[in-house]
């Protein structure tokens, strides 16, 4: 099985999110040990890669480096996808690229900004989301969310079935210690 990734997330400097996909990606790693990982990118990334699993496929094009990263998926990422023919893909931010119509899509939602808070977005984000998040969550077969709030505020607003809820303490130093070891530095 072949799993494309929208790397964005991993461009410029490592926010919250960029750490989320990391965390998740080291632990999808060892329960799906026959896929091939596929992270396409307009840029050179330097992000760790849990295996020798893992490709990242750089956009060739000159232009792509130029684009704002949402332009370049949505009209110079499919063709990446296309080479490569993904059976899943995975819209880390929503958006997605052209796709063949076979590909599975898992697509992951942080929050609900540009409905309640549109005015912390830049005007390119604002955008984005107002042009392709609805249909592109639509064509998702597979929904998750960081948060229950999340979920449920996607069920009545969007009215899409019920998200699965993967929360981002995913790494073990984001788990509450034993209650031995928080006696012990008490």
């Amino acid at each position: 099985m072949k799993i494309g990734i929208d790397g964005r997330v991993f461009m410029g400097h490592r926010t919250g999110v960029g750490r989320y996909i990391t965390e998740l990606c080291s632990h999808l790693d060892p329960f799906l040990t026959d896929a091939r990982f596929i992270v396409y990118s307009p840029v050179p990334l330097s992000i760790p890669f849990p295996s020798d699993r893992w490709t990242l496929h750089i956009d060739p094009n000159p232009l792509a480096s130029r684009l704002k990263a949402i332009a370049w998926l949505k009209t110079m990422c499919g063709r990446l996808c296309a080479d490569d023919r993904p059976d899943v893909f995975w819209a880390t931010s929503v958006f997605l690229p052209s796709l063949h119509r076979h590909t599975r899509i898992v697509s992951t939602v942080y929050d609900l900004n540009h409905l309640y808070f549109p005015q912390s977005m830049g005007t390119s984000h604002r955008l984005a989301y107002h042009l392709f998040f609805k249909n592109d969550l639509a064509r998702s077969d597979r929904i998750t969310t960081i948060s229950e709030g999340t979920a449920h505020k996607l069920v009545r607003h969007i009215h899409c079935s019920k998200p699965t809820v993967l929360l981002p303490a995913v790494s073990d130093q984001f788990r509450r210690p034993e209650p031995s070891l928080i006696n012990d530095f008490r």
